[in-house]
């Protein structure tokens, strides 16, 4: 085979780009977890490769999103199982997808260009390649990338990417059979499309990017029928977005006002900030300094009206002028007007009226490429004809963003380059403040952690994190300070609030900080009554009431918060698990019984199953009757053991020697040759046990025998 050479100058570019991703990439890769890293991989990464089985079962289904993740979960599992804790190889993982997607960036970028009403004289392939090395080199997206969870994102985006092929690909095949290329269309829409929404909602907009490549690209050309079809179907999904969005005005007070009661902000006040925020995404893609960027932007000023600040009007007027100018050139430049509308198309969910947090860099993911194809299009009409000048400044482009990606990479490499250039860019950040006083809290500085800590704000997590920060320095906290806090009203309890109160109760129950068991109770009980972000804070709290209640010897009121608890996340076991523990404590088997029995129950229909922490239960349950020698409660506790969980070693070693101590030594010797044909898990755990067992059964047959 023989290549011409357009050929060869897009293989060599394509591989010269990816090489340059690579590594420009290579210095971040050691860098630490963040954020909503911890509560969604944390465990997972902790439980590894032990039992691929339970891992899958408990951890495919995710807590941060509506439709559970599934596909993104599923590639964090296989992480996990092929690589354990080692996070430099999960964040590898996440650069290979980077490169894949940037694959497919250069393809999609190609037939859109081949696509185009009035095809220029350029390679369509050439043009690929520098919006894809754009796309792959851009600064931007080193905190999509090196943030092990926004592999969300990442997948998200390169399915959506695959499908958005699917489609023009499709369309073009068209020409020639309109059989085949609605093939090609329909696996977009029935493979693509679900495994990119069932990585992360957002690619529910999807069809939307479907309908803007038609409007501006393709603009409905192709065969009379295939031309009608086409139509058809976008009439649908026009009808479909209609549809969804009188749903959400006629359920506007539950769908979008309802979640801003735990926002510090407005609709209108989040509507009005986007205008800025928007703005603000314009700038790092165009510019990209790392100055304008950084991991935390909780910082920024809410907009109260369009003059208030002023730069809120301008920057309307800036979002209004971009979409008038796409929609004048869209026929002198599809490609501008195309890139222009996908950009807005891509924040219509998360930068609209739903009350999520007001701004992050991973958003542009996606869209980022909107903004990047319109530029290249608008660079190429000012230099046409002047293909000299067209390489300098694309040479230029992506050695300058080659650049400031390795010095972004650098900066993300570890926790301390990455949080002190944060503290740099954001230095009033909430949550960077809060940070720098755990890190300085946990070294003993408490002047330093108590300074950051005034810089987080007024509110119920800053002054629980302050008795929390009194108790660590001198090991007791007075009734009036822990009274105080129950004078603070219409505050609002966030993570932060509970996180505090959880460390507080463990300093006061492990003795190393002397509190009033009932002020700690009676300031539970007023961080219970405020109004809680969401449920999470709710069992969160309750758990820690838990906790203070059975540390004060309570155990019936710890059980009943624990059940409160699980009220309020009835598709989750753990709760009842933890309550059945303390009724054990507290000497009540027959109850613990129950719920252990409830949970075990509840079990077989969820997705997350504690087969662990049920086997320790159980078990305890029965030695609990044993202990009362009621042997009969207790082996009938065995065997429920044994049946739900036929697999497990330890039930079954554990029912063996309770039918010896009670004189039924033909089951117990049954059931001892019963055991190499089980296949139980984790038997050579019990290997010693078992010895034990057959040493005392064999000194009964003996005695039974002589006598």
């Amino acid at each position: 085979m023989k290549f011409d050479k357009n050929q060869i100058l897009t293989l060599v570019g394509i591989g010269a780009v990816l090489i340059l991703t690579m590594l420009v990439y290579f210095p971040g890769l050691p860098g630490p977890l963040l954020l909503d890293d911890f509560p969604q991989l944390e465990g997972l990464i902790a439980q590894g490769a032990n039992n691929p089985a339970a891992v899958f079962n408990n951890h495919v289904i995710s807590t941060s999103g509506p439709l559970g993740r599934p596909v993104a979960m599923a590639s964090f599992i296989g992480s996990a199982i092929t690589h354990g804790p080692d996070i430099w190889w999960w964040k590898y993982d996440n650069l290979m997808l980077h490169l894949i997607s940037g694959l497919l960036v250069a393809w999609l970028t190609a037939l859109l260009a081949d696509a185009l009403p009035r095809r220029g004289t350029a390679n369509p392939w050439l043009i690929g390649v520098v919006v894809a090395g754009l796309w792959l080199l851009h600064p931007l997206h080193v905190s999509t990338v090196l943030y092990t969870v926004q592999r969300m994102t990442e997948l998200s985006t390169l399915f959506v990417l695959a499908g958005l092929v699917c489609y023009v690909k499709g369309r073009l095949v068209q020409q020639e059979s309109i059989i085949q290329g609605w093939a090609i269309i329909g696996l977009g829409f029935g493979a693509f499309f679900p495994l990119a929404v069932f990585s992360k909602e957002s690619a529910l907009l999807f069809p939307v990017y479907c309908s803007v490549v038609e409007f501006f690209v393709l603009q409905f050309r192709g065969q009379n029928s295939a031309t009608r079809q086409i139509k058809i179907l976008h009439g649908a999904l026009v009808a479909g977005y209609i549809s969804a969005a009188i749903y959400v005005v006629a359920n506007f007070s539950s769908v979008v006002l309802e979640s801003y009661a735990v926002r510090d902000f407005s609709i209108l006040e989040r509507i009005l900030t986007q205008f800025r925020v928007i703005v603000i995404y314009l700038d790092q893609i165009l510019l990209p300094v790392q100055s304008k960027m950084g991991f935390f932007h909780d910082d920024i000023t809410l907009s109260s009206g369009l003059l208030n600040p002023i730069s809120t009007l301008l920057s309307a007027l800036v979002s209004i002028s971009l979409i008038m100018s796409a929609f004048l050139l869209r026929h002198k430049s599809p490609l501008y007007a195309f890139g222009i509308f996908l950009f807005f198309a891509s924040h219509l969910l998360e930068s609209s009226i739903f009350a999520l947090e007001i701004m992050f860099e991973h958003r542009n993911y996606f869209g980022s490429l909107g903004i990047l194809i319109a530029a290249v299009s608008i660079g190429a009409l000012i230099l046409e004809n002047k293909n000299k000048a067209m390489v300098v400044v694309i040479a230029v482009c992506l050695s300058g963003f080659s650049f400031l990606t390795w010095q972004r990479s650098l900066t993300w490499s570890s926790p301390a380059s990455l949080y002190d250039f944060a503290y740099y860019a954001h230095p009033e950040s909430p949550r960077l403040n809060l940070t720098f006083s755990n890190v300085y809290a946990s070294s003993g500085d408490f002047e330093n952690s108590r300074q950051f800590l005034d810089k987080v704000g007024p509110g119920l997590g800053p002054a629980v994190h302050e008795l929390f920060l009194d108790c660590r320095q001198f090991q007791r906290i007075d009734d009036s300070d822990i009274a105080k806090i129950s004078q603070i009203r219409g505050g609002i309890v966030r993570a932060h609030a509970t996180s505090s109160a959880q460390s507080l109760v463990a300093e006061v129950t492990s003795g190393r900080c002397r509190a009033s068991s009932n002020s700690l109770l009676s300031l539970l009980d007023h961080l219970l009554g405020s109004h809680a972000r969401s449920a999470a804070e709710t069992r969160s709290l309750l758990t820690t009431k838990a906790a203070m209640l059975e540390a004060a010897g309570d155990n019936e009121a710890a059980a009943e918060a624990l059940l409160a608890a699980h009220e309020l996340s009835t598709d989750d076991a753990v709760y009842l698990y933890r309550a059945a523990g303390t009724l054990i404590n507290s000497g009540r088997p027959d109850e613990a019984h129950a719920i252990l029995t409830r949970a075990f129950e509840l079990e077989k229909t969820t997705r997350i199953q504690r087969k662990e922490m049920a086997k320790i239960l159980y078990i305890r349950v029965a030695n609990a009757y044993s202990n009362r020698s009621q042997l009969e409660k207790s082996l009938s506790v065995y065997y429920e053991a044994a049946s739900s969980m036929p697999g497990d070693a330890a039930v079954h070693v554990g029912t063996a020697d309770l039918l010896l101590r009670m004189g039924r030594i033909s089951a117990a010797e049954q059931l001892l040759q019963r055991l190499p044909e089980m296949e139980l898990d984790n038997m050579h755990d019990h290997l010693y046990s078992v010895q034990r067992i057959e040493k005392s059964l064999r000194q009964r047959l003996l005695e039974s025998s002589g006598s």
